[in-house]
């Protein structure tokens, strides 16, 4: 019991460790621009990757 607990941890730590790390990306591509102008290709981007 205690392995697969462990198992279903760090699987669930994994994916939400990707997730964050795409939110950093799209972040990071629309911070530089006016007013976040440049947020919708980035996040299209990810959604169709």
């Amino acid at each position: 019991m205690t392995g697969a607990a462990a198992a279903g941890f760090l699987a669930g730590f994994s994916l939400i460790l990707a997730i964050g790390a795409q939110n950093a990306f799209v972040l990071r591509q629309g911070l530089p621009g006016a007013a976040g102008q440049h947020v919708l290709a980035p996040a299209a981007r990810l959604l169709a990757g």
